[in-house]
């Protein structure tokens, strides 16, 4: 049963527009589907790699379009290496995980005193682990914080994949943190919101007396939309690289399967779509080795849509694959890793093809661009996917009903006060 409206303040640690990356595309959606019932304050932190400093006020035009309130604060170690490394020196002698005194702010703490004092605040919401600090700030309010990734998961393959001993002993050390605070946080909550059913089955698993909901991710079905298949033999990966297990994959993919592919169809192309492309790929690009990295762009439907192929050669992530549900609503065949396809329950062979060897991706690949019928079957079957299971309307419906159910428990005085620290 609805609520009606209900202010919500929303915390995350990036301005979600544009709309550059998966986790983006997530939280502008999920958005905007809450600001249709809901009057949603946003207060974001600022990451000048993902957007620089003189977008941002474009970019808070645009949400306020549809959010009731949107502020903006940059982060401390925002355009300084200096502070950056300093952070992370200081953080090896913390319990903490790096990334919440990274996301203290004093300015956006400041801000939601200030707003809890002059709006009706029902629920706060936190976009990633380390945002749920500022839960402190009213801890009789019911909080749900969304696990974009099971992050201490995530960093803990990201550090077994590490070859750099240093580095390797950094990141285990903060997969341990990361597990700690997690166990911490997601007891506090009214809610954990995953995005998929295996982050879900993982977190319950080591934190079984926490609350858990399923939100998976989706697609804009209308604006992503099949066209004729293009034939030849060209292949697309979009992700930015600021991200690691994007970066790694295409390390992965250009130096042990591309010269594979390559070998077999000396045509083949490779356009890589997305921001700060990987030093690999822009020397792949120079040496004319078939690899065209075009960064950022305004839209990726173009490079998509002239693609035989879409790859995700991921070996670390979680959650589910926005980029995975684009390829699939402009009906384009897929090569994945298992863990690229994590989340979505696809079926080889039907939905997309999977590879685990860098012989078995490259097959994958050269039998799709000599099959053009396999190659429509699975992006038919892809498209079909989408539009019974993630167009955003249906995505969104779990979390509006949590919405409501919350409000109703704290209305009624059932809601537990939390027990957060600052973390700060």
């Amino acid at each position: 049963m609805s609520q009606g409206s209900q202010d919500i303040l929303v915390l995350s640690h990036l301005v979600p527009w544009p709309t550059t990356s998966g986790v983006l595309l997530r939280c502008y959606h999920l958005l905007r589907e809450a600001a249709r019932r809901h009057r949603v304050h946003l207060f974001a932190l600022n990451q000048e790699v993902l957007l620089p400093p003189e977008q941002v006020a474009a970019s808070v035009r645009h949400l306020a379009s549809f959010c009731a309130e949107v502020q903006v604060f940059p982060l401390a170690d925002a355009g300084s290496r200096a502070r950056y490394a300093t952070l992370l020196a200081k953080n090896t002698l913390s319990p903490l995980p790096y990334s919440v005194p990274r996301f203290y702010s004093p300015d956006l703490e400041s801000a939601v005193i200030d707003l809890l004092s002059r709006r009706p605040i029902r629920l706060l919401q936190f976009e990633t682990l380390a945002m749920a600090q500022y839960g402190a700030l009213a801890p009789d309010l019911p909080a749900i914080l969304v696990h974009q990734n099971h992050e201490s998961a995530l960093m803990g393959r990201r550090s077994g994949g590490e070859g750099n001993p240093f580095a390797r002993l950094y990141l285990g050390l903060q997969a341990r943190k990361l597990a700690a605070y997690e166990a911490l946080i997601c007891r506090a909550q009214a809610a954990n919101i995953t995005v998929s059913e295996a982050d879900r089955a993982a977190l319950a698993a080591r934190i079984p007396d926490a609350r858990y909901v399923v939100v998976p991710n989706g697609v804009d079905v209308e604006t992503f939309v099949p066209g004729p298949d293009p034939g030849g033999a060209e292949l697309v990966f979009v992700g930015g690289m600021s991200w690691f297990p994007n970066r790694d994959a295409m390390r992965w993919f250009l130096s042990e399967i591309w010269p594979i592919v390559r070998r077999a169809a000396p045509a083949a192309r490779l356009t890589v779509v997305g921001s700060h492309p990987a030093a690999e790929v822009r020397r792949a690009e120079d040496r004319g080795e078939g690899v065209t990295a075009v960064g950022l762009v305004p839209d990726i439907r173009p490079y998509v849509g002239r693609a035989a192929v879409y790859i995700c050669p991921l070996r670390v992530g979680g959650g589910t694959r926005l980029k995975i549900l684009d390829a699939w609503a402009m009906g384009k065949a897929v090569v994945s890793t298992p863990i690229g396809a994590e989340g979505l329950e696809a079926a080889a062979g039907r939905d997309l093809e999977l590879a685990t060897d860098p012989g078995e991706f490259a097959r994958r690949i050269l039998d799709l661009i000599a099959d053009p019928a396999h190659r429509q079957r699975l992006g038919a079957a892809g498209r079909r996917r989408v539009e019974e299971d993630f167009a955003w309307p249906k995505v969104a419906a779990p979390l509006l009903k949590l919405y409501d159910q919350l409000a109703v428990a704290h209305a009624e005085g059932r809601s537990a006060p939390l027990e957060l620290g600052s973390g700060a």
